[in-house]
Order: structure tokens, then C-alpha cells, then sequence
């Protein structure tokens, strides 16, 4: 018996270190060799990361006017400000967003393998997590993204392994003492994995039950140490000092829906996975695997920890892991992909344990001595085969010698070639690096956010910007009155084309959230750029040219779908009206003069006309590209206003108004408070968005006319509109948060015949606000 034992010993030991190897070759190729895909999520969260290099302060000014100016609380800024290091000691972005993950990748793979368990638990705790990976991996492009939600999973599965493992040591100290700082780190890197370090209590349990009051002690104390190492600095730097904008942007996502929303939305996602598009994206067989709980709609993570939960050894996983999953499926509303990666990974662990155990019983009946060994060979086996050993993740994988490039960096490259070094651009959050800009505004909360435009002049409004960019996500959302959008501006003739940015590479992610388009008011010659799979090409206009831009309004079915089949094909949806019952969207595509013959007269039938582009394309040298656009880099200046760009720039008068000053400011809700005479302090009520003060503007001012502002904030966050009381409409609004020191803002003060107020308000969700004006008056520029 005791040779049979070797060989089965022998026979796991090799299985556990051919997955082992297997996770590592795929963690290197993941790292070194695969093409990062970019999310809409990496166009925004690159921002606090800019940010924090550039200005040295963790804020999302990117995020629109007056919401995360000064700040950052979407996410907790602990993955952020990570990269963020990382890039300030020289590694570019795609190493960077990934250095974190490869290592708990590595780290839990030799931790697993080096462990204390069974043969069988460490195939399927490798198996589990492993195909955990290359599910989310396939199915969801932000796996390997910016977001946190990767790193949470595992690095909150290593914390696991390491508690379990530890006290499977007899309690070894070192592995307690990192497992709880694992598990209290994941608890940091999103708010949803905020419980995540509840299962180091389980373990405190344990010991309590099991160890002399010595023993225990030395294991609360190391397991302490080691959730203060971050959990103090983290909730004295971050959650205490913000706590009240932590819970504003919590409850404001925790409000979507009723008690029972998040359990729907979780089965929502089981019901995508089921969808038919899903088993062909190379896991067809893990989809086997997933298929029935997903058709029953019973949770995976309660399947995958009564599964572990069998097995003595692993029962600790099953229950320490219940607060991050529990919470996900029953608490947090607003769940991306990303979200169920810490289920998946318990769940095909589950199976593993039930695959091995089912084996292990069939050999006992089936299979006699020393033919045990097949066991670990199978179980090692039907790992590789169901999740294809990781193959269609890096089957993108580019085998060279050059370092990745961020798709960001090239398309931003590109645009400062189609706009210029010292380009004030307009658009919307996700375009603010990539469209090449120096200046940038987000005009959303001017024109799509706005119920009431019509007082506004769209064509000088645009002509303040030297370009005006767009592109696909969520370019149909817009509240105005008119149903209007930039691109519906584009369609109606008032912008003109003026280059564009497409990404057409085969891995890129069907939304294409990369590719954009540029305006201007004036007409120009198109210009433009194509990449593809690495490779940058030239689109310069040119009547005599072989290749053929187009620009149509057609009715499509999704973006990521090209009814026309055609070539380097972008499409930018327009706001629905009430009226239609199909959707309408901007389709461009870059073609040969030959493709285009062919396709011209289906094009031609089932849509509007807007541009047809001869031109010549050629292939640019990237290095060259980058080379020349480090060059020209210089940090982007965010305003909130686009009068604070343009005024300090301008010689400027002051106009006589003597109704127009801090004297003249008046009370407008009893809560409020206004106290002193030069300076003003005014203190809002509790209320959100209640009005304080106002000052009524004067009519017939100069064309081109500015309130100027100083003022200090003191707590809080207060909003300066400049409103229509006839229309009840806000014609600018501008956000001003607690900063060091003074501040001078500048409101725009268009000429009118009707009344306009400037209406001080509290912007503060929770609490009051608090300021002191010191100076409002009227200017103008002497031009005018």
C-alpha cells in the first residue's frame, strides 16, 4: 500500500505542478504579450491616475463640471494612485494597470501549489481560479482594464487561501498575518468588496475554539496587525476625512431600484451568459459547466461554497468567503461584469472538489492499485481541456520584442496631429485624453443635461473651441427639449467633419469606444487615422486618392453590429425621439474606391447622405508617431467653465452696475443665512440644491460679458447658476468645492432683454454649505 500511496502522491504532485505551470505561462503571455483592449471605463479612470502625475492630487475633473474636480470618490483610489506610482518611476500604462494582477496571479498559483492541502484541493482551487480568469477574461473586455475589480478577486482569494493554509500549519503566523492584510487590502479597492475582510473573523473563531488563551492571542494580534497595516491608514486618510461624499455617491448608486434590484440584476448577468453569443467565445465547455445553476437561477456562489464546504480542508474558503459574495448578489446595485468574478472563482473551485471526489469514488470501485494515479491525471486533464489551457485570452497574443502600447497613447498621438499642440477641445468625459487635447471642457452639462437650450447660440457656443469631439458611448443621451446630441449637430450641417480616429483592430472590443470623430464649425479637408493591430495609417483628402471616406445616418440595430459588413466601421448613435420606433446612427467607414462601387448603391438606398471622402491612406512609422507626440506633451488644463479659459486671456473692463454688488445680494429661503457686509459669508441650508441667495443681473449688458466671482469656500460644495426665472431654465451653472485659498470664476452674461438671476445654491447632499463672497461685479472685454 504504501508504494500505491507514493504513486498516488507522485501522481498529484505532477498535476498540481503541470497547472501550476500551465497558470504561469498564462499569467506571462497575459502580461508581456497581450494587446491591452480599452474599455469605457479606462477612457475615464485614466483620469485620476493623470491626475495624481501631473498635479499630484487624486481627482476626476474628467468626470463633468463640477463633480469630481477637487476629488475622487467613484472608486476608493487605492488601485489608482498604484498605477499612478508605478508610472511616476517610468512604466507606461500597460504595464503599469497590470504589474498588480500578474503578481497575485503568480503569488496565488505558487501558494496553492505549495500549500497544505490535499492533492485534490489544490487541483481544484487552481482549476477554480483559473477558470474563473479565463471565463471573465473572455467574456468581459474590462477584465484586464483599469478597474479594480480583477486585483479584488484575487487578491481577495489569495487572503483566503493564505488564512486556510495557515491554519492548516497549526496555525503559522506569517501566513495569518498576510492573509488578513489580502483580505482587508480588497476590502479597500471597491466599495463592493467592503466586507471582504469580514472573513478574517471566521479564522478568530476558529482559533478561539481550538488554542490555548496564549496561542489565541499571538493569532489575534498577528491577524490584527495585519488588517491595520491598511485598514488604519486607509480609513484615516480616505474613508473617515470624506466619508460624507463616500456615502453621497454610494447612496446615489445604491438608489437605482428597489430592495430586490440587485438579485435581479444578478440574474440579469446569468441570463447574458446564457445568451447564445456566449458559449462560442472559446469556453464553450466551462459554459457547460455553468449552464444549469445559471437556467435554474440558483446562485453560483451558494453552489461553489456548499461544493467546498464538503471537504473539511476547504470549508473554511466556503464560509470566510460569504460576505464579498453574499453582499455582491444581494446588496450592490450597480454591478458590472467584473462583479462576479469572486462567485466564478468559488463556484468552478466547487466543482473541482465535486469532479475529484466523483473520480476518486469511481477509482475505488472501478480502478485498482497503482491505476489510482490516473485520478490527479484526469482531474489535471479535464482542467486543460475546459478552460483550453487559457487559449482564448492570448490567443491575441502579439510575440515581439517591442514594449505594449496603450491604445490611449496612440490615439491621443494621432489627435494632436488632427488638432494641434494647444488645442482647447470640447466633448464628452471619455475623449478628454485621447482627443489630443490641452484645454479641455466637458459641454455636457451645457447642452445634454440642460432642459432649455434655445436661448443658446450654438454656432458662436461651438466656436469658442477650436474642436469639437464625439464618439459612440452614450452619444444618444440627451434631455434637451430639441432631442439633439453633438453628432445630431453633425447630421443637421451646423459642424463640419474634420478628421477622425477609428480603431479597427480584430481584439478591439465592438463598441469601439476608442474610435471618435472631430468637428469644427468652419469646413476643412478631412484628415484622419486608422489603427490596426499596431499598425497606423495616414488618411489624407485628395480627389485623385485609391481609398474612400464615408459618412452616413442609417438605421442600425447596435453599435457592434455592422449591417453593411463594411471595412474600419465606427457607429455613433443619435438621441431616439419619441416618435420613432428604430434607432438612428452616425456609421462612417474608411474603403477602398473598388469596395466602395460595390457597396454604394445599398448604402445610398437604406441611408441619409452626409460626406463622401476620396483620399490616399499610407502607413506611418509608430515609433516615429510617439517619438514626435512625447514631444509636444504638455499636462491638460480641465475647466468647469469655458469662460475660465477664455476671459484671463482677454483685457477686460469692469462695468458700471450699481444694483450689481455684494450689497444688493439677497436671502431667498429662510434656512439660509447671509452675515457681514465686505466680505459676504453665506451659509446654506441642510437642504440639497436649496437656493440661498441671488443677485438679479442686468439687462443690456455688452456682447461679450463676464460675472467675475471671488470667493472661498469654506465646507461643503455650492452652485452659481445664472438663470432664466421666465423660462425656469439654467442657462450656465458652475460647481465650486472647499480649496486653499481665494477663487476667481467667470459666468457667462449673455446680452438680454429678459431678467436673468444669479442664484447661489447648496450643492451639498448631505449637510450645509458654507462661503465667503468677497467681490461680485460685471466685466467685459474691451473689444466688445
Amino acid at each position: 500500500m504504501k508504494g500505491d500511496e507514493r504513486a498516488v502522491s507522485w501522481g498529484f504532485a505532477a498535476s498540481v505542478y503541470l497547472l501550476l505551470a500551465i497558470i504561469l505561462v498564462y499569467a506571462f503571455a497575459v502580461f508581456f504579450f497581450v494587446p491591452r483592449q480599452t474599455d469605457i471605463d479606462d477612457l475615464g479612470l485614466f483620469n485620476p491616475i493623470y491626475m495624481q502625475i501631473h498635479y499630484h492630487q487624486m481627482s476626476y475633473p474628467a468626470y463633468g463640471p463640477g463633480f469630481y474636480f477637487h476629488s475622487m470618490f467613484v472608486h476608493p483610489p487605492t488601485r489608482y494612485l498604484e498605477i499612478a506610482n508605478l508610472m511616476g518611476l517610468g512604466m507606461s500604462l500597460p504595464y503599469a494597470q497590470e504589474l498588480s494582477v500578474f503578481l497575485l496571479t503568480v503569488a496565488l498559483a505558487v501558494i496553492i501549489a505549495t500549500s497544505r492541502f490535499s492533492g485534490l484541493s489544490k487541483l481544484a482551487l487552481l482549476f477554480g481560479f483559473f477558470a474563473g480568469l479565463v471565463w471573465t477574461g473572455r467574456s468581459d473586455y474590462a477584465t484586464y482594464g483599469l478597474r479594480p475589480d480583477t486585483e479584488i478577486a484575487i487578491c481577495w482569494f489569495l487572503g483566503l487561501v493564505l488564512l486556510q493554509d495557515g491554519m492548516l500549519r497549526a496555525w503559522n503566523l506569517p501566513r495569518l498575518f498576510f492573509g488578513s492584510l489580502a483580505l482587508t487590502y480588497a476590502s479597500g479597492l471597491h466599495y463592493y468588496a467592503v466586507l471582504s475582510f469580514l472573513g478574517v473573523f471566521y479564522y478568530e473563531a476558529k482559533a478561539w475554539g481550538e488554542l490555548s488563551k496564549q496561542s489565541f492571542r499571538n493569532v489575534i494580534l498577528i491577524m490584527g496587525a495585519g488588517c491595520c497595516l491598511f485598514g488604519v491608514p486607509y480609513l484615516a486618510l480616505f474613508v473617515i476625512p470624506h466619508a460624507e461624499q463616500i456615502l453621497r455617491i454610494s447612496a446615489a448608486v445604491q438608489s437605482a431600484g428597489g430592495w430586490f434590484g440587485p438579485i435581479l440584476r444578478h440574474f440579469d448577468q446569468y441570463s447574458y451568459w446564457l445568451s447564445p453569443s456566449t458559449d462560442s467565445q472559446g469556453v464553450r465547455a466551462l459554459f457547460y459547466l455553468l449552464y444549469l445553476p445559471l437556467w435554474l437561477k440558483v446562485p453560483l456562489f451558494v453552489v461553489g461554497s456548499i461544493l467546498l464546504a464538503m471537504r473539511r480542508e476547504t470549508r473554511g474558503i466556503a464560509i470566510a468567503s460569504l460576505p464579498l459574495t453574499a453582499f455582491v448578489f444581494a446588496i450592490s446595485h450597480g454591478k458590472s461584469a467584473g462583479y462576479y468574478m469572486p462567485e466564478l472563482i468559488i463556484y468552478f473551485s466547487g466543482i473541482g472538489v465535486l469532479a475529484g471526489q466523483i473520480l476518486q469514488v469511481l477509482a475505488s470501485r472501478i480502478l485498482f492499485g497503482r491505476r489510482e494515479v490516473l485520478v490527479p491525471l484526469l482531474l489535471a486533464g479535464a482542467a486543460c481541456w475546459v478552460t483550453r489551457i487559457g487559449q482564448p485570452v492570448y490567443k491575441d497574443a502579439q510575440i515581439s520584442f517591442q514594449p505594449l502600447q496603450s491604445t490611449m497613447d496612440v490615439a491621443r498621438a494621432c489627435a494632436k496631429r488632427l488638432v494641434g499642440p494647444d488645442a482647447f477641445i470640447a466633448g464628452r468625459i471619455g475623449l478628454w485624453y485621447i482627443s489630443g487635447a490641452t484645454k479641455w471642457y466637458d459641454v455636457s452639462i451645457d447642452l445634454l443635461w440642460q432642459k432649455h437650450i434655445s436661448s443658446i447660440d450654438l454656432p458662436k457656443y461651438f466656436s469658442q473651441f477650436d474642436d469639437v469631439v464625439e464618439h459612440n458611448q452614450g452619444s444618444d443621451v440627451s434631455v434637451n427639449a430639441q432631442g439633439e446630441a453633438l453628432a445630431s449637430w453633425y447630421a443637421s450641417g451646423l459642424l463640419k467633419l474634420h478628421g477622425f480616429f477609428l480603431d479597427s483592430s480584430p481584439q478591439t472590443n465592438p463598441a469601439k469606444s476608442v474610435s471618435f470623430l472631430v468637428f469644427r464649425t468652419k469646413p476643412s479637408p478631412l484628415e484622419g487615422y486608422l489603427l490596426n493591430s499596431g499598425h497606423v495609417y495616414h488618411f489624407e483628402e485628395n480627389q485623385e486618392g485609391n481609398n474612400v471616406f464615408i459618412a452616413r445616418v442609417c438605421r442600425v440595430e447596435s453599435l457592434t453590429s455592422d449591417y453593411f459588413t463594411l471595412p474600419n466601421f465606427d457607429a455613433i448613435y443619435l438621441p431616439k425621439h419619441a416618435h420613432e420606433d428604430f434607432q438612428r446612427a452616425l456609421v462612417v467607414s474608411v474603403m477602398t474606391k473598388d469596395e466602395f462601387a460595390t457597396q454604394r448603391q445599398r448604402l445610398d438606398s437604406h441611408c441619409a447622405i452626409l460626406s463622401t471622402r476620396k483620399g490616399n491612406l499610407r502607413q506611418l512609422a509608430l515609433d516615429n508617431l510617439m517619438a514626435q507626440a512625447a514631444k509636444q506633451e504638455r499636462p491638460i488644463r480641465f475647466y468647469q467653465n469655458t469662460s475660465d479659459a477664455i476671459v484671463p486671456s482677454l483685457h477686460t473692463i469692469g462695468i458700471p452696475t450699481p444694483t450689481f454688488d455684494l450689497q444688493h445680494l439677497r436671502l431667498t429661503y429662510d434656512a439660509a443665512k447671509i452675515t457681514g457686509e465686505q466680505p459676504k459669508t453665506v451659509t446654506t441650508a441642510r437642504a440639497p440644491w436649496s437656493y440661498a441667495a441671488l443677485l438679479d443681473i442686468p439687462k443690456n449688458l455688452p456682447p461679450r460679458s463676464w460675472i467675475a466671482i471671488r470667493l472661498r469656500v469654506i465646507s461643503g460644495e455650492v452652485s452659481f447658476d445664472v438663470s432664466d426665472p421666465r423660462n425656469n431654465c439654467i442657462l450656465t451653472r458652475r460647481f465650486v468645492v472647499r480649496a486653499d485659498g481665494p477663487q476667481e470664476i467667470y459666468l457667462a452674461a449673455s446680452p438680454s432683454t429678459s431678467p436673468r438671476q444669479l442664484i447661489i445654491q447648496n450643492g451639498e447632499v448631505i449637510g450645509s454649505s458654507k462661503l465667503v463672497l468677497q467681490s461680485i461685479g460685471l466685466i467685459s472685454d474691451q473689444r466688445s
